[in-house]
């Protein structure tokens, strides 16, 4: 059940998501940090990076490969699985953040092509060098919200879209907070301004602080395709959980 919440700021799961490399771009464009009073749930309260994917020159992994492709296409991101092993796949293009902070929110309009069996979203890096990273991401009717860590996803929750379902393009937004005297990462979702139902997990495998977004598209058994347009990222430097937000141990409602 999601549950509607004021914008503050602005499913299937994955059999398998490959290893991502995430390295370094260079000439980040980040525009001067902006303190406009908007927030997300966890902390993120400054934007540092707007992308229209006009001409997305530091994202890395644009191109043609073997397996699929991203591309610039009329003023927004595809991205293309075409060839995907019987266990699945997935394709990913990364930003390097100009910092590393504590607290990251990172949203997008995602639109999956219906009749593919993918799924597509925005994913939060850690910035310490290791191979961990947030992941959400929705599907023709469906969320799902994970982590990646060492190659291997592991699905924290899914479900179906109720409120937003039928949509073709999603606003899918991720927040991530590192909260290191607690053991862990707190991380929320939402789709279309909704916040879905995921008890503001805490994950004890820490990922941040955060050093990068990405965005990728995966797929189980066949093709998966998606458009990516109007990214924004938010940047915050202490975890601050909006007064709406219920605690991990909260009951569900």
């Amino acid at each position: 059940m999601n549950h509607t919440r004021p914008r503050r700021g602005h499913v299937f799961s994955l059999v398998l998501l490959l290893l991502l490399a995430m390295p370094a771009a260079a000439g980040a464009q980040e525009p001067s940090p902006s303190t406009a009073p908007v927030g997300g749930e966890l902390g993120a309260d400054t934007i540092v990076l707007r992308e229209p994917f006009e001409s997305p020159a530091d994202w890395m992994g644009l191109g043609q490969f073997p397996d699929g492709s991203n591309e610039l296409r009329d003023g927004a991101l595809f991205t293309s699985i075409t060839v995907a092993s019987k266990d699945g796949g997935n394709i990913w293009t990364v930003h390097r953040l100009a910092e590393a902070s504590p607290v990251v929110r990172v949203e997008v309009d995602v639109t999956v092509v219906p009749g593919d069996r993918g799924a597509a979203g925005p994913a939060c890096g850690s910035a310490t060098g290791l191979d961990r990273l947030f992941v959400a991401g929705v599907n023709d009717g469906g969320w799902f919200l994970g982590r990646l860590i060492d190659g291997r996803l592991q699905v924290v929750d899914s479900g179906e879209l109720t409120g937003s379902a039928g949509r073709e393009s999603h606003h899918v937004a991720l927040e991530c907070a590192s909260v290191p005297e607690e053991g862990g990462d707190y991380m929320t979702m939402s789709v279309d301004g909704q916040l879905v139902d995921v008890d503001l997990p805490r994950l004890d495998i820490p990922v941040g602080p955060y050093g990068q977004v990405a965005l990728l598209v995966g797929t189980d058994r066949s093709k998966g395709r998606a458009t990516f347009d109007d990214l924004e990222v938010w940047a915050g430097d202490t975890y601050q959980p909006a007064d709406t937000a219920r605690e991990p141990d909260a009951p569900s409602q």
